[in-house]
């Protein structure tokens, strides 16, 4: 094949990769090598690695990699394989968060040495999530500090677009969230005008959290309805798994139950047929805490077993520290409080001052200040220690955990009934954090009993009537919307 010709091919690949079809970059990449074998310095090694990360296929990318072997490189080029690198470690788990982090660091420095600014920002993307998932948020803003250095002196459109989506995850991490969703909100539309698909399903996905966040459940699943029609336009399988379980949380969360069940099923079933290292977790985490909640321990126990093997495999700290807290709310909804603070205990030990960062804050909030209560009782001094509510907390992670401490302190001394948090919840229509508490034993006098074998999720059913409150979209109208505009692209 003339150079010429193998030239346009790449571009052409380069560009479909950008514009969300990484599929077809890797496919017309591989006939290329194969009518035309290259040698370890052609960039077509290069490109591939690009398709390949932007296809979940981390293993076959670092390979790619180790096949590039150029003589001179350009430093563009040698800062874009250590920006794959990177990222190719990062979300496929392939190593520890200390090799990873080594790794995005050297990523950021080539692409600094290169002036490259766009792979700077996506390198300071990836070096942002890999300091919050550490437990480092310093330096997670210190990226966004230095990715908006650079869009500030860049001309590119897509390196500011870019820098925008670095800064509006720094600030969603740091549980900024109203500012984090005027950041995705404006990188939007430039993101659209550029036809860069894959970073427009992360604003979206990033303006779901948000709203997730901070309690507004019809924002969130009018976002992540929008990131999941995107999702399925580009054929990315990761981010329709977990566009299916961020809208299983906000129906939960909301006391959809049967929406969320049907949420969480469709993501496993992606799983299943996939190689996700982290995504795994946060599904059957979701299932088993549903599961507890609709009284199936049984269920619940098959889910937390797979949820737990998952965060193993991982080799995460947060993933680790969220599959012990779910357990141990599986042993205290069984009144098995004995198996469940030694779980607690450890979560403690591991995530440390670092907890703020584990998957479900409020939850290790709450079962953190419940060993406390059950090791203490209600010796008010020797609990005081534990009372910080992060600012940083969601909407919903706050209230569990006021809930729970309302619950502690209640009928104290004679003092009358508080249950500030819990009439909040309602009035939030946040009902699935409130069936939640029922599950581990709280109760309110805003509930009344359950009867007979009802379980938390059915008790919050019958007296709320969440479904009535909450106008979401049917999941099969997601469905629907997300089959027509694929066909029709």
């Amino acid at each position: 094949m003339p150079v010429e010709a193998c030239e346009t091919a790449l571009r052409g690949a380069e560009l479909a990769i950008r514009r969300g079809a990484p599929g077809e970059a890797e496919r017309a990449l591989r006939v290329l090598l194969r009518s035309c074998p290259q040698g370890g310095g052609s960039r077509v090694h290069l490109v591939l690695a690009s398709a390949l990360v932007a296809t979940e296929k981390f293993q076959e990318a670092i390979e790619s990699l180790g096949r590039w072997k150029p003589g001179t490189a350009a430093p563009g080029e040698t800062a874009l394989a250590a920006q794959l690198k990177a990222e190719a470690m990062h979300r496929g788990r392939l190593a520890d968060d200390y090799a990873i982090l080594d790794s995005a660091d050297a990523a950021v420095s080539a692409a600094e040495a290169a002036r490259a600014d766009l792979i700077l920002c996506r390198a300071l993307q990836i070096r942002a999530e890999v300091a919050a998932e550490s437990g480092k948020l310093r330096d997670a803003l210190q990226a966004r500090t230095q990715a908006e250095r650079a869009a500030e002196r860049s001309e590119n459109p897509e390196s500011r677009a870019v820098a925008r989506l670095t800064g509006g995850y720094c600030l969603l991490v740091a549980g900024r969230y109203e500012a984090a969703a005027t950041t995705f909100s404006a990188a939007v539309p430039i993101l659209r005008d550029l036809g860069l698909l894959i970073e427009l399903w992360r604003a979206y996905n990033g303006l779901g959290m948000c709203s997730t966040g901070l309690g507004c459940m019809k924002d969130a699943s009018e976002s992540f309805a929008q990131a999941f029609t995107v999702a399925r336009k580009i054929g990315d399988n990761l981010a329709i798994c977990n566009v299916w379980n961020n809208l299983g949380v906000v129906y939960h969360n909301s006391g959809c139950f049967q929406r969320a069940a049907a949420c969480y099923e469709r993501s496993a079933e992606l799983l299943a047929s996939s190689r996700f290292r982290r995504a795994p977790f946060y599904v059957f985490a979701n299932l088993a805490r549903l599961a507890m909640e609709s009284g199936d321990f049984a269920a619940s126990e098959r889910w937390s077993t797979l949820c737990h093997a998952g965060a193993k495999e991982s080799q995460s700290w947060r993933l680790i520290v969220g599959a012990l807290a779910n357990r141990a709310d599986l042993h205290i909804a069984k009144s098995e409080p004995e198996w469940a603070w030694p779980l607690v205990q450890e979560a403690v030990d591991i995530a440390g001052d670092r907890w703020v960062f584990v998957p479900d804050a409020g939850q290790f909030a709450r079962l953190r200040k419940h060993l406390l209560w059950a090791s203490t009782g209600c010796k008010r001094e020797e609990n005081e220690s534990h009372r910080d509510i992060p600012g940083g907390m969601g909407v919903s992670e706050r209230l569990e955990v006021q809930a729970f401490e309302d619950w502690t302190r209640s009928g104290r001394d004679g003092a009358a009934l508080r249950e500030a948090a819990a009439r909040e919840l309602v009035d939030r229509g946040l009902f699935g954090v409130l069936a939640r508490l029922l599950a581990v034993g709280l109760r309110f006098s805003i509930v009344p009993e359950p009867e007979s074998g009802e379980s938390s999720a059915q008790l919050v059913a019958r007296v709320f009537r969440p479904q009535e409150r909450w106008a979401l979209p049917e999941v099969d109208d997601l469905v629907r919307q997300g089959d027509g505009l694929s066909h029709s692209a």
